[in-house]
C-alpha cells in the first residue's frame, strides 16, 4: 500500500467509548479494540470512531469542530442529526452525533 489513498479506512461505531462516556465493559472495548488494530496493521488502516454526543461527554466540555448536519429519515419524519470532530490530540480522529 502506499499512501493515504491505500489506506483500508474503518470507522468504528459505538454507544460509549472511554474516557468520553463509559458505563460498562463496551467503553472499554471501544476504546482499546481500535488501537489494538492499529497497532497490528500499522499504517495500513486509517481508524476513526463515531458516537453519539452524550451529554456526560459535553460536561467534559472538549473542544469540537462542526463538521455539518445531516438528515436521518423515518416512518415519523425526518431526525436532523449534526456532526463534530474533537479538536485536540487524540490518538485517533474522533467524531460525534448530536441531534
Amino acid at each position: 500500500m502506499n499512501g493515504a489513498q491505500d489506506k483500508l479506512k474503518v470507522l468504528f461505531a459505538s454507544a460509549e467509548a472511554a474516557p468520553w462516556a463509559k458505563v460498562g465493559g463496551l467503553g472499554d472495548v471501544a476504546a482499546a479494540l481500535p488501537a489494538a488494530l492499529a497497532g497490528t496493521a500499522g499504517s495500513a488502516l486509517d481508524i476513526r470512531l463515531i458516537l453519539p454526543f452524550h451529554a456526560e461527554i459535553k460536561r467534559k466540555n472538549p473542544t469540537v469542530g462542526y463538521l455539518g448536519a445531516f438528515s436521518v429519515p423515518n416512518q415519523t419524519g425526518v431526525f436532523l442529526r449534526s456532526c463534530m470532530s474533537l479538536l485536540c490530540t487524540a490518538s485517533r480522529p474522533t467524531f460525534w452525533i448530536a441531534s
